[in-house]
């Protein structure tokens, strides 16, 4: 698409890199190697503008089927910002879209905006972030979740791990590529709890720009399963680690959980759809963390 002198284009998987990198100067601080995973899930999803060659600005937009998609990344450069290069970049995105339910994670300043596009607000996820206390696993491990059978991931696992989201509507639509990509990514470690030998939650911890730890996702069948999961992720990371969580705002566990960590709300997020109602997710008490406010 083009118009008030912009191109916009699909990006190439190297190009994704500078996306990721503006994302990390916007505060946002994305793994070290999301890339990879994120164009696993939708290969078209990175929409840049161009001005006589220079990338301008970046959007993406997630197709996970043919009934659900995700707007992230909608970033324009701050030198070019006021020139109608955003409105040329959403417009794209919601073509590209075209009559799938389309999700997003909203900042504050951005909402009013979203609402005037025809986006409806449904629950905030707050990112939750600090240095951890001594011992961190140790403390949850004493508090709740000592008698949980927690393993590490395995490729075995994936397609149990997959039938776990779509049981329990983790997500509102099919994501096996990406999960694949999720999982296997280099420096991500993650793991897998079971109950009675069946699947009742996994966690996947990775490294970021910043040099702090994000857990993306924590899901989990209760409280007691979620610390268990987090509390075998933290042990596998070094003492007093920067560690960040993107919580339900709504579940309440979720947050005690966080708290317990002495982690501290560091921003928020409102998650809005348009084109419709969204697919049907679970109540949210089993998501004690997103995946990522990029994807979905």
């Amino acid at each position: 698409m083009s118009g008030v002198g912009v191109r916009v284009r699909t990006l190439g998987r190297e190009e994704v890199g500078t996306v990721l990198a503006w994302a990390e100067a916007e505060g946002w601080d994305p793994g070290l190697a999301d890339a990879a995973p994120f164009c696993a899930m939708d290969s078209g999803a990175f929409l840049g503008a161009f001005v006589g060659g220079e990338m301008v600005g970046c959007i993406s937009i997630a197709s996970y089927d043919e009934v659900f998609a995700f707007l992230g990344c909608f970033i324009v450069a701050p030198e070019h910002r006021r020139r109608g290069y955003g409105a040329a970049l959403w417009a794209s995105a919601m073509a590209r879209a075209g009559t799938r339910v389309v999700g997003l994670d909203g900042v504050a300043e951005q909402v009013a905006r979203y609402e005037r596009a025809g986006f409806r607000a449904t629950h905030r996820h707050v990112r939750m972030g600090g240095a951890l206390p001594a011992a961190a696993h140790l403390v949850l491990l004493a508090r709740w979740g000592a008698d949980v059978p927690v393993l590490p991931y395995e490729s075995g696992h994936l397609h149990a791990l997959h039938r776990y989201e779509q049981a329990h509507r983790l997500f509102p639509a099919e994501r096996l590529p990406f999960l694949r990509a999720w999982l296997a990514n280099p420096g991500h470690a993650a793991r897998v709890a079971f109950t009675c030998g069946t699947v009742s939650g996994y966690a996947v911890i990775r490294p970021t720009r910043s040099g702090a730890y994000k857990v993306a996702p924590l899901f989990a069948a209760d409280l007691r399963t979620a610390s268990a999961l987090l509390a075998a992720l933290l042990a596998a990371v070094p003492q007093r680690s920067h560690v960040m969580i993107d919580v339900p705002e709504p579940n309440a566990d979720a947050m005690l959980l966080a708290r317990t960590l002495e982690l501290r709300p560091a921003f928020a997020c409102t998650r809005m759809f348009a084109h419709g109602t969204p697919p049907p997710v679970d109540d949210g008490a089993r998501v004690f963390g997103v995946t990522s406010l990029e994807l979905g």
